[in-house]
């Protein structure tokens, strides 16, 4: 009688630190996950900023020169958005699909 109560009392106990235990490796799985998440967004963020931002600068001294500079500055400026936009987007939809597509098969 004793003995069965402090053998399914152990039991019980261990079945509970396991469970803590894979809540923990769950947990700490969920935060290495957020941190790969990070370690690919600040650079995307990164670059996100910076692309306008060196446009900014650019006309600024280009500013400084004439006013055709400027004009031609911002001709530029516009096209070289254009062209970026219009490689870059279905580059990044086409290889987001393939990645997902690739990691489905596995």
């Amino acid at each position: 009688g004793r003995d069965s109560a402090k053998f399914a009392h152990a039991r019980v106990q261990r079945a509970g630190d396991e469970a803590e235990g894979s809540q923990r490796s769950e947990k700490e799985a969920l935060q290495d996950l957020d941190g790969r998440f990070v370690g690919i967004a600040l650079p995307a963020c990164a670059q996100l900023i910076t692309e306008p931002l060196a446009g900014v600068v650019d006309t600024a001294c280009c500013g400084h020169l004439s006013l055709a500079a400027l004009g031609g500055m911002g001709v530029a400026v516009a096209a070289q958005y254009s062209l970026t936009k219009t490689f870059n987007d279905p580059l990044l939809r086409v290889t987001t699909s393939l990645v997902a597509a690739s990691q489905e098969k596995e």
